[in-house]
């Protein structure tokens, strides 16, 4: 069921994706390419690929997959069921779980993931090269945990994505040997523009989620406990254009009025929530 229409929900729920849409639209010219690493069931993708952008999506996740190709049928996208990493390897355990159907990984980091699949991984830079993809207007990673690695396997040497969005949550990355901090320093090393998108710490994965602010320099600010996404620009312009976009939304959002919507509906669908769901 949905809560609010469309033209409400832009405005006041927190998604990255709005503003990088809005941005990026303002910029496309010809048939731009985004890259959707852990695709899901093509939120983060749809608004561009309704703007006639080529998309290329990778979801390995069966359920997920299968709901991402109903979902943009007859539309010219190519969903790919591969994981992405930085090594490409064959019969991998993949993990799901019964408590969100966002949270499929190769990283056993929750503990309701039961082992639901194997799947092969790839690496951006053998799939752009089997794609002859020489450019990369948006690559957006959100693989629960593995998004340092995806970011290994592109050849940075060849190909510089316009802009990038990755996920970065202490809980995951830590098993993995590597933190927020890490992520922001190999885009700075590549003289990218970071802007870090924080949210408050997570009580549920599936449940409704408080956004915090936008940090865009005092990284070592933000708190081991918290979870976001990284927004990474190299060029100035399009990193100011970001920012600026970020900074009209963020008073709104600091609100979180999608938040304490989604749990009121929830609490009336089921009265016996609001003792547990208290925060």
């Amino acid at each position: 069921m949905q809560i609010l229409p469309d033209f409400i929900k832009k405005r006041i729920v927190p998604n990255e994706t709005y503003i990088i849409h809005s941005v990026l639209s303002k910029e496309q010219i010809g048939f731009p390419l985004m890259i959707d690493v852990g695709a899901c069931e093509g939120d983060a993708l749809l608004p561009f690929l309704n703007d006639g952008w080529v998309i290329h999506a990778f979801e390995p996740d069966q359920r997920n997959n299968s709901r991402l190709k109903k979902r943009t049928r007859n539309k010219s996208i190519i969903i790919n069921s591969e994981a992405v990493s930085n090594k490409i390897q064959n019969q991998v355990d993949f993990y799901s779980s019964h408590e969100s159907t966002g949270v499929g990984s190769l990283l056993k980091f929750s503990k309701f993931h039961e082992l639901s699949q194997t799947v092969n991984t790839t690496t951006l830079k053998a799939y752009c090269d089997e794609n002859n993809i020489d450019k990369i207007d948006y690559l957006k990673i959100d693989v629960e945990g593995h998004d340092k690695q995806v970011l290994e396997g592109l050849d940075w040497t060849r190909i510089n994505p316009s802009i990038v969005m990755c996920e970065y949550e202490y809980r995951k990355t830590k098993l993995l040997n590597y933190t927020m901090h890490d992520l922001i320093r190999f885009f700075e090393e590549k003289k990218y523009n970071v802007m870090v998108s924080v949210w408050n710490p997570l009580k549920k994965y599936g449940g409704p989620h408080k956004w915090c602010k936008f940090v865009y320099s005092d990284f070592k600010s933000i708190s081991d406990d918290t979870w976001g996404n990284i927004i990474a620009a190299r060029d100035d312009t399009l990193w100011g254009n970001l920012a600026g976009q970020a900074k009209k939304y963020s008073k709104i959002w600091s609100l979180n009025l999608y938040y304490y919507i989604r749990r009121w509906n929830n609490i009336a669908l089921n009265p016996t929530l609001e003792k547990t769901n208290k925060a």
